[in-house]
């Protein structure tokens, strides 16, 4: 990464740095990767203004800092994440199973907060659409 482009993408890039199982999720554990790979499309859809980094490039500046899901919890791991990337805003989120058998997804948007929705497992593509547009 040049510092040119490092430069033009840290003031406007976002960078899905994962979702993370949070207990064991079955059957339904296929609901991570395919959330994790819906949102930044929508993000990308709902707001033109933003640069959402290629999951491929995500998951080089994953390895090269060795950070594990875990390591993305932390305040420390996103912030070590979003300077090797160039991106002010890093979205992690954590998906859990609940006793009614709905998923649970809530992301943590850098320092600026969370978002979470409840969901039925059918209903992934239009909760991608709806966590995106918040």
């Amino acid at each position: 990464m040049t510092l040119a482009r490092l430069q033009y993408t840290r003031a406007d890039a976002v960078a899905l740095a994962g979702v993370v199982p949070d207990g064991d999720l079955g059957s339904q554990a296929w609901v991570a990767s395919t959330l994790g790979a819906l949102l930044p499309l929508e993000l990308q859809t709902a707001e033109e203004a933003l640069r959402v980094i290629p999951a491929e490039e995500v998951g080089w500046a994953r390895r090269s800092l060795a950070l594990q899901d875990r390591d993305l919890l932390s305040d420390a791991g996103r912030r070590r994440l979003g300077t090797l990337l160039g991106a002010s805003t890093i979205v992690v989120g954590s998906l859990r199973r609940l006793e009614n058998g709905q998923l649970h997804a809530a992301f943590t948007v850098s320092e600026a907060g969370s978002i979470s929705a409840s969901f039925a497992e059918q209903d992934v593509l239009e909760t991608s659409i709806l966590l995106g547009q918040k």
